[in-house]
């Protein structure tokens, strides 16, 4: 399959795997693309063969057609930088520039494994990372649709049943059938506020100076602020050595490294920082001048640019900002293990407090009617 044959409109089909090919690769088959490819070139097999057998391995997959086409691409006289270049939409601009750097400098299999290294540490706290946001996000959604189904559909039979008794209600039992009846008579008010917050989402992911905020504000959040800010710096240091590592010059470096970051205020600093450089200034000096030029960073800032600065009067920048990374992507592990076995017992409270306080205000009217009929009737009996 050849480039021109992606861009054709009519190769779009819905089932084909032309539109498949275009679509991301998981940072996942990223890295097990990377590191395959390494562990074959090492082991003396050429490229084409490698993606050909990469490619019946993960056939019918995304990763597994992107193979097959980039084989092809090779057979027909291509060279790699050409060929992934060609597809840097699907494996991202970092994934293009090593394997160009690396192939530039006659050392394609070195650069694929810390190609790989890198995508498989920035995948494991990733992962991490993930797995600490979703189980607090899945046990408030529970909760909230547990406290939904209490008042949209347990408390309206309580309420008749108490209606029926013709008992006085206590104080909790009151706000929670008032609350009850209120979201009742006014239901369009769910459907609006998913709106509302949907509407929120989308502007904070499309406008620019929302994203910037947004990134501003993540990293000074309490007790999490600081690991955000953790791991962009993990992330950009660990990109700025690998490339470095592979040759590529540090004009390039700054700009990679910006649009691996997801955090918009890095992403500033870092293209500050490439003007600087193409001015005329050292790295660590344009680090630091981006910095102070750039509202909404914090001290992890400065820890690049002191690093960056003991690195160019080694002689060693690569390999000092590769230690920088490594020790604070343990270090950002090892707080998210933290937050999150501190964060699961509040939650538990919270949720508890939440539908219990619900359910023992819906039976305290039955508790009061069993009480005063346990009252009533010793005395019925000594009558």
């Amino acid at each position: 399959m050849s480039v021109a044959t992606l861009e054709r409109p009519e190769a779009r089909t819905i089932w084909g795997k032309e539109l498949r090919l275009r679509r991301r690769v998981r940072l996942a088959d990223q890295a097990w693309l990377a590191r395959q490819m390494a562990v074959l070139a090492k082991a003396g097999l050429g490229l084409p063969e490698s993606l050909g057998l990469l490619a019946r391995q993960r056939a019918g997959k995304v990763v597994g057609d992107l193979a097959e086409a980039m084989r092809e691409e090779l057979l027909a006289g291509r060279s790699p930088t050409t060929v992934v270049k060609a597809h840097e939409a699907e494996l991202g601009a970092l994934f293009s520039a090593l394997v160009g750097a690396g192939e530039a400098a006659g050392v394609l299999p070195v650069t694929l494994a810390k190609l790989a290294d890198l995508l498989e540490a920035r995948l494991k706290l990733r992962s991490k990372t993930r797995s600490v946001v979703t189980y607090p996000l899945f046990v408030l959604t529970t909760a909230v649709v547990l406290a939904l189904v209490i008042l949209l559909a347990v408390v309206p039979v309580f309420s008749r049943m108490f209606a029926q008794m013709g008992a006085g209600l206590p104080g909790p039992t009151k706000v929670l059938v008032a609350l009850s009846h209120g979201l009742l008579s006014h239901l369009w008010v769910l459907p609006l506020v998913a709106l509302v917050i949907a509407g929120v989402v989308a502007w904070l992911r499309r406008d620019s100076r929302a994203r910037y905020w947004a990134s501003a504000t993540s990293l000074r959040l309490p007790m999490v602020g600081s690991l955000v800010s953790k791991a962009a710096l993990a992330r950009v240091a660990s990109t700025l050595s690998t490339m470095m590592g592979a040759g590529t010059d540090a004009l390039s470096v700054l700009a990679y490294a910006s649009q691996a970051t997801a955090n918009r205020v890095w992403s500033a600093v870092l293209d500050r920082a490439g003007d600087l450089l193409r001015s005329g200034h050292g790295l660590s000096r344009a680090l630091r001048m981006a910095m102070a030029e750039t509202p909404g960073t914090d001290t992890n800032f400065e820890v690049l640019a002191a690093m960056a600065e003991v690195g160019e009067r080694s002689g060693s920048t690569p390999d000092v900002l590769g230690h920088l990374a490594q020790g604070l992507t343990e270090e950002v592990e090892t707080g998210l293990s933290t937050l999150q076995s501190s964060v699961e017992p509040l939650l538990i409270v919270v949720v508890g407090a939440l539908v219990g306080s619900m359910i023992i205000a819906l039976y305290l009217p039955i508790f009061h009617v069993v009480t005063v009929l346990g009252h009533q009737t010793p005395t019925s009996g000594g009558a």
